[in-house]
């Protein structure tokens, strides 16, 4: 070992049977424990549930940033309403009608008029992203999924 810090230097030694180490607790834990990811190659989050909210707690205490204070920045609403809209929604997304597999769901918005169309999952709002909210590439995806693949040529 030697070097920076005294961890696990390979990936053999961060990860077992069905088990990985959180570098913060500094104990292996199920995948189950751990948090689902977009940005990991493996799909789970660094830190174990537990650190990652801790994390978050003290992440917030120093920078005074809260998801409340996000929220109202960039689309100019509460944490209530919010919490209102998840409601009408059942706590789904207004897409997929999936429960949320990360903490919350997207706040979507229409990037024109930046007016708030409801709440989605992550995949759904990167969907739409991707399509830069095109109605017609999504009616194309359509097209393209139910095999007319010589309508869109």
């Amino acid at each position: 070992m030697g070097g920076r810090g005294s961890g696990p230097r390979t990936s053999n030694e961060i990860w077992r049977d069905n088990e990985k180490l959180c570098p913060r607790c500094k104990t292996y834990k199920k995948f189950n424990e751990y948090g689902i990811s977009n940005s990991n190659t493996r799909g789970i989050n660094v830190y174990c549930k537990a650190c990652k909210r801790e994390y978050e707690k003290e992440r917030e205490k120093k920078t005074g940033r809260s998801y409340n204070n996000l929220i109202g920045k960039l689309y100019g609403i509460d944490i209530g309403e919010y919490k209102e809209m998840l409601n009408r929604q059942g706590g789904v997304c207004a897409v997929c009608s999936e429960e949320p597999k990360q903490k919350r769901l997207c706040v979507d918005h229409d990037h024109n008029t930046g007016e708030i169309r409801g709440l989605l999952c992550n995949s759904c709002n990167y969907m739409l992203g991707n399509a830069n909210d095109s109605i017609e590439v999504l009616r194309n995806a359509i097209k393209y999924l139910k095999g007319n693949v010589e309508d869109l040529l």
